[in-house]
């Protein structure tokens, strides 16, 4: 099944009708494939997603254009999001499965926000050393986010 990424963003109750539909053709029954908490579960990863999105326009564009980044300093910038990443996934992979898995998925979000915040004011400030620390910390916080998150969609 194909979902158009406009769609789920203008009309998440039609992307939501059709996931329901498509897993009722394939086993005739939602029990066991959709559990109650689906629709708040998509509206989380919509937002979250629209963060991502937003970034990847907006940060090479300051960088480069406002600040006047150089090629090596923009790789640092976005491979720094994947070293927090790395660097917190194991520690939240050991305690995915002592904590409630969406108490660890509200952290993320909570986490992300203030990453965005530093971010933006980053941006604001004109520092390239600040963007630099928002995305590790939007990295590192991620962890908390997906690795709870995986396990409850699948």
């Amino acid at each position: 099944m194909r979902i158009n990424l406009t769609a789920l963003i203008l009309q998440p109750e039609m992307v939501r009708k059709q996931v329901k539909a498509s897993v009722n053709i394939e086993n005739n029954t939602q029990e066991g494939r959709i559990t109650d908490d689906f629709n708040s579960m998509i509206n989380i990863t919509i937002f979250n997603a629209l963060g991502f999105f937003f970034l990847e326009f907006l940060i090479p564009y300051v960088a480069s254009q406002e600040l006047r980044a150089a090629g090596i300093d923009m790789g640092i910038i976005f491979s720094i999001i994947v070293v927090g990443y790395v660097i917190s996934s194991p520690f939240v992979g050991a305690i995915t499965d002592r904590v409630s898995k969406k108490l660890l998925i509200f952290i993320g979000s909570v986490g992300r926000g203030i990453a965005y915040f530093i971010l933006y004011f980053a941006i604001i400030m004109k520092s390239l050393l600040g963007i630099t620390i928002g995305m590790f910390s939007l990295g590192f916080i991620a962890g908390f986010f997906w690795i709870p998150l995986e396990p409850l969609t699948f």
